[in-house]
Formats: C-alpha cells, sequence, structure tokens
C-alpha cells in the first residue's frame, strides 16, 4: 500500500487538535490499515487505519486512533475523518500494531506505556512492557463504524484457578478481604455490574499497605473511571493528565440484550505489595454485581 503522508497529517490535525486544541507538531508511529467484516458480515467488509500519534491524544501524551472507511485501492476514504476516535481510553496503549500470520481474525499488541512519563515509571530493567494481545472487531452503532479490542481468547489459556463468588445486591459496601491472597497480583476479576440509575457502583481493588485502584460507573454524570492516584508508587503520573470516559448508551440496543459499546482502558499501576482484597461499592443507590469471578493467572 502506497500511501501520501499530508494527507495522514491532515486527518490526524483535525482529529487530535481540533475544538480548541491547536495544531501543535506531532509524530506518527506504527500506521497499520487491515479489513475487517461489519459485526461480523464478512459481505459487509471495511478497512481500517490505525495511527499511533504522539503528543495528540485529548486525554494527554500518547495514543493510538483510528479511521474507518473505504479503500479502492488507491484512495482511502473516511467520512467521519474529523471525529475522534481512539483505539483504548486509558493512558498505557501506544504504539499498537497487528500481526500478519492470523487468518481471518486480526491481532493487535500495544506498548503499555506513556511518552507524558515513560521515562519516569519505575522500572528497573525495561522501559515498560507490552500489554495483552487484543482481538479487534468492528461494529455499527448509530450508523458509525467503531473497533473494539478485546482480550483475545487465546489468553484465558493463563486462568489457572477459578473463584466463582456469589452475586450481591451492595447498597454501600461488601468487602472480599484476601480474596485474591496467594496470586502474587497476577488476577484477573469477571463481573456484571449493574448501578442505580442515578447513583455509582465501583470495584475497589487494594493490598495491606492501603495502596488500591478504583473502577467505577458514575451514571448521574455519565462517566467511567478508573483512579490509580493511591495506587502505589505514583510519582510518575504527576505528569499525567486526569481524564473522564463519558458513557455511550443505547437504550434500544440495551433493551435487546446487545452491547451498545465496547470500551477499552489500560492503565499501568505499581503497588509495592501484590494487591489481594477487592471491594465492592456503591454511592447514591443499589447496584447488582453478578457473575463474580477471580482468576489467577500464571504461565
Amino acid at each position: 500500500m502506497m500511501y501520501k503522508s499530508k494527507n495522514l497529517k491532515k486527518w490526524n490535525y483535525v482529529s487530535a487538535f481540533g475544538k480548541g486544541m491547536g495544531q501543535q507538531p506531532c509524530q506518527y508511529e506504527c500506521p497499520d490499515f487491515f479489513q475487517l467484516p461489519v459485526n461480523g458480515d464478512k459481505k459487509k467488509m471495511k478497512w481500517v487505519m490505525t495511527m499511533n500519534i504522539n503528543p495528540g491524544c485529548w486525554f494527554g501524551g500518547s495514543a493510538t486512533e483510528y479511521f474507518v472507511g473505504d479503500f479502492d485501492g488507491k484512495k482511502f476514504t473516511c467520512p467521519d475523518a474529523n471525529e475522534v476516535k481512539w483505539l483504548d481510553w486509558g493512558k498505557d496503549h501506544y504504539a499498537t500494531v497487528t500481526f500478519s500470520n492470523t487468518g481471518d481474525r486480526v491481532l493487535g499488541i500495544t506498548w503499555m506505556s506513556n511518552w507524558q512519563y515513560a521515562n519516569l515509571t519505575p522500572f528497573k530493567q525495561n522501559r515498560g512492557a507490552n500489554g495483552l494481545p487484543r482481538e479487534l472487531k468492528l461494529y455499527e452503532n448509530n450508523g458509525k463504524y467503531y473497533v473494539s479490542e478485546n482480550v483475545a481468547p487465546e489468553v484465558y489459556a493463563l486462568r489457572k484457578d477459578t473463584k466463582n463468588l456469589a452475586d450481591a445486591s451492595v447498597a454501600d459496601a461488601k468487602d472480599l478481604k484476601g480474596v485474591a491472597a496467594n496470586m502474587e497480583g497476577a488476577f484477573e476479576i469477571e463481573a456484571d455490574v449493574t448501578p442505580d440509575a442515578n447513583g455509582i457502583a465501583g470495584i475497589e481493588i487494594s493490598n495491606n499497605k492501603r495502596e488500591r485502584i478504583l473502577i467505577y460507573f458514575d451514571m448521574k454524570q455519565g462517566k467511567v473511571v478508573m483512579d490509580r492516584t493511591e495506587s502505589g508508587l505514583t510519582d510518575f503520573g504527576k505528569q499525567a493528565v486526569p481524564h473522564d470516559i463519558e458513557l455511550a448508551w443505547d437504550k434500544q440496543r440495551a433493551a435487546e440484550g446487545k452491547e451498545p459499546a465496547r470500551i477499552a482502558m489500560t492503565n499501568l499501576v505499581f503497588p509495592v505489595a501484590p494487591y489481594e482484597n477487592v471491594k465492592l461499592y456503591t454511592q447514591g443507590g443499589k447496584a447488582e454485581f453478578k457473575n463474580l469471578k477471580v482468576h489467577k493467572l500464571g504461565l
């Protein structure tokens, strides 16, 4: 494939630096171009261009942006190139590249860091790590196209032991102290969370050093948040810019049992001791936590 870099620069400037943010210089890395079926229908294919930019992410630093459109062999047309679309809404998801030997699947992998503070993170032997491989898919919502990136199913082989927890209806908090003990901080939490329509519902993950992260839905303000300000070693994060993610919600599709939006959020944390405690909590109403599982991960 051949393309003109000046066109890519124009698209990225308009989408990444629009709305009063200014057209500051930025660099582009690891461009990629591939086809995906819309909602799994191979008779309806679209082309996706991913572009890693730094700086330029609206929540600061570096990130992966993408564009969806059509390609006739010479020209790539993206009708909504002015709309910002991020592959991941966390701070630590950059330099996304895809593999070329995966058949009709598109699998990608990223560098799990951000150039805002990559040289300050408390790694001793390297400048970061790769994120988990993701499988990219394309879906349509309200006439527009979006890419979802779920963890590749092959990663589930890392689940070595699973604790199935009882469903919980929580009006304040439910403490699951020690539920991830002896897992050496390598575990996965799986849950279906239904918050009150105007409340907050979330999960706190902590260790016995009073370090914690909060992941929660704020339905009244329409936000989903991961708070890592008390997660452990955080000095590197002083250069980070706090940001919120607005919830995308389609009542009709929700009523049909379909997912209206798919959001991935990747953020680094550096606790001084492994996390092993989990707390379910709510504010401003009752929330339902169902299908709760804690998976121990290992090679």
